[in-house]
């Protein structure tokens, strides 16, 4: 049998991701110590080679006899034929055919016979092709990515088979982070939409949000973070949302099971739980918070499988020469970018339609109409120019915009309330259960009044406190009509998610303009500050007074019944405290030496405000005010300082007409209402 020399034919190049390697071809002597052709059947699981150890080519053998002759009684194994018999297979050249070794690269297209054909000589080694283990995957797998080894470095010379030489990483990191991120915008989105086709209150983000705007959080977000505290610990709290989901997502692209459980107890039990622990909620609340946590699991599994690293043919290579042969082994490579950007762009399809679905649902019915008011209205006249000092660059104005009027509440989605669904039952300790529907409203004696209004939350020199013209009812003489007890001492007030706020009687019955009110600064109430009809009483904090959506009035006692904020430690009546605040100039704002205008607002509702004094660096002045509106608004001040180049402190305090003087002493918003001096530190240049 004679065989061609140097004049190689060269097989096509790996058409399933096994690309040859460029170059030089390798000296036969540098084949790995113990290579074979035995070793190379023995990787194939060859059932009737493996007790035979002593046969093994010579590596460097270079003569030309042909095919060596095993013992007789090998010859006798299943499946051995001899050279003459040997049959041509698919893709595969009879040893007559072959041409020598020099330059033949090998190709995944050159298959083992399925008979055995006897062994060859180390010079012929080289078309040696090893059959892929019974339980590697189709080679197809391999098509994922044909640039999976692009620019890798190939093992050694002589370092024989190199098990995870074609491992590629990278791209795990960002797709876990990613398919976190879209499973909880899935998970959030379905909640709210079930929400919206459900209830709006049963939403999660309604109750998770109603956690953040309680008072203790509240307080805490003004006195540690601003005015604006509230908004950063709302974004504060979706970082962490955002940082949970991340997780999940690095979880479940390593390990499915775990990331999905997760993923449905953080996005579907236990916001379900934080749902069920809201005043007003019922049991059916609970649905849509368990939807988006299995639609969010489903997507994290979609996700996660779309994200897994693919798997081809080749882990490890064995030198062989004039290039490198794959053994048939598995291994993982990174993300296939094309199925995984599919995958995600579905995903973010449906939190897209979801989101936006749930939220056009939400916005239906809200829609504010301008009251159809029957009855008399008792105008105010026009506010007159000496009251109020708007011309003073970064002075709060005296009446405060509704887009900026501060909100406080447990109501993140807006309630649909409509005019024609609203009614107002009184009940409990008085004479005759009175309910009312909004024309029945609209018809009485209408009131406009303009009054600060203040929330506990308001930390010293914070922003949870403005001012406005109110229109409504007195409240005081619907319930003269029910007929209150006189033992009655609270009114359990219950907005319609059943927010109970309760206010003490006296304060409603004793003179003061409490209102029903149903506009606000000459407007239909916002949707976000109560329409229909919300209540407002001067002189006692948001949280003992004004109760939005207000859908029913129990007259009580303070023993009989304690109301949502006083279950969580705040004082059961809390008339607003004295307080003052500078508004300009800021700490931030570099000053230039001369005069600087110091200006701000300060209130005593339902007392009014006398004086207002400013400090500089300890020494006291009185500032110029504006003209009081009535005592139940706050009162806009300013004061011309010579300012000096250095670094100075400026203070205010307040003094009310009962002739007392704001407390210098220092105290949080717990458990009635801030104290102190508003401080701002300043330079001048």
């Amino acid at each position: 049998m004679s065989h061609q020399g140097p004049g190689l034919h060269r097989p096509p190049a790996d058409d399933r991701g096994g690309v040859p390697w460029p170059g030089n071809q390798p000296d036969v002597r540098d084949y790995p110590a113990g290579y074979s052709e035995l070793l190379a059947y023995r990787r194939a699981g060859h059932p009737d080679y493996a007790g035979y150890p002593d046969y093994q080519a010579s590596p460097g053998s270079e003569a030309s006899q042909g095919y060596q002759t095993p013992p007789q009684e090998y010859q006798a194994s299943q499946g051995y034929q001899t050279p003459q018999r040997y049959e041509t297979s698919q893709g595969y050249q009879a040893p007559q055919e072959y041409q020598a070794p020099g330059g033949h690269r090998t190709s995944a297209v050159i298959t083992e016979p399925p008979a055995y054909p006897g062994p060859v000589s180390d010079e012929f080694a080289t078309p040696v092709i090893n059959p892929a283990p019974v339980d590697s995957p189709p080679a197809s797998d391999g098509d994922e990515d044909p640039t999976a080894y692009v620019g890798l470095t190939p093992p050694g010379p002589g370092r024989g088979p190199t098990p995870g030489a074609w491992r590629r990483r990278g791209r795990g990191l960002l797709a876990g982070m990613t398919t976190g991120l879209l499973a909880a915008a899935v998970a959030i989105t379905v909640a709210i939409l079930a929400a919206a086709l459900l209830r709006p209150q049963a939403s999660p983000v309604t109750a998770v949000a109603a956690i953040l705007r309680s008072a203790a959080s509240t307080s805490f977000a003004v006195r540690h973070l601003g005015a604006r505290g509230h908004v950063v610990l709302l974004t504060l709290a979706w970082l962490a949302v955002a940082a949970v989901a991340m997780t999940f997502g690095l979880i479940a692209r390593r390990r499915r099971a775990p990331g999905v459980i997760g993923m449905t107890a953080f996005f579907g039990a236990a916001a379900a739980f934080s749902v069920l622990t809201r005043p007003g909620s019922q049991a059916v609340d609970v649905v849509p918070a368990l939807l988006g946590g299995v639609a969010g699991a489903l997507a994290l599994a979609v996700l996660a499988s779309a994200a897994s690293p693919q798997v081809v043919l080749a882990r490890a290579v064995t030198r062989v020469r004039g290039g490198y042969q794959r053994t048939g082994e598995l291994d993982v490579v990174g993300t296939n970018r094309r199925r995984f950007l599919l995958a995600s762009l579905s995903v973010t399809a449906v939190a897209a339609a979801a989101g936006v679905s749930g939220r056009l649902l939400m916005r239906k019915g809200v829609t504010v109409a301008p009251p159809e008011v029957a009855g008399p209205v008792q105008k105010l006249p026009a506010l007159p120019a000496s009251a109020r000092l708007d011309n003073i660059a970064g002075i709060s104005p005296f009446y405060t915009p509704d887009g900026r009027f501060y909100r406080v509440d447990t109501a993140l989605v807006v309630p649909r309330v409509t005019t024609q669904g609203w009614k107002l039952r009184v009940h409990g300790m008085v004479d005759k259960p009175i309910e009312i529907n909004y024309e029945d409203l609209l018809s009485r004696p209408q009131l406009q009044r303009d009054i600060t209004i203040v929330c506990v939350s308001e930390a010293v020199g914070g922003g949870y406190v403005g001012n406005a013209r109110w229109q409504g009812a007195r409240l005081a003489d619907l319930l003269r009509e029910a007929g209150v007890h006189p033992g009655a001492s609270q009114i359990v007030m219950r907005d319609v998610h059943g927010m109970a706020i309760g206010v003490s009687t006296e304060a409603v019955m004793d003179g003061r303009d409490a209102l029903l009110a149903v506009k606000m600064n000459g407007q239909p109430l916002p949707a976000e500050h109560g329409y229909p009809v919300r209540v407002v009483v001067p002189g006692l904090y948001g949280y003992v007074s004004a109760c939005k959506w207000v859908v029913d009035m129990e007259l009580t006692t303070y023993a009989a019944y304690d109301a949502y904020w006083s279950k969580r430690g705040w004082t059961a009546q809390a008339a607003v405290k004295t307080e003052s605040r500078i508004d300009t100039p800021k700490a931030t704002k570099p000053l230039t030496a001369g005069q600087v205008v110091v200006a701000g607002v300060a209130w005593a509702t339902h007392k009014g405000i006398a004086k207002v004094e400013v400090g500089v660096d300890g020494v006291w002045a009185e500032a110029t005010l504006a003209t009081q509106d009535t005592i139940d608004t706050w009162r806009q001040w300013y004061y011309r300082w010579d300012a000096a180049p250095g670094p100075h402190t400026l203070q205010v305090r307040a003094t009310d007409r009962t002739g007392y003087t704001q407390t210098a002493a220092v105290h949080g918003p717990p458990p009635n209402g801030a104290t102190g001096y508003h401080t701002v530190k300043v330079t001048v240049a």
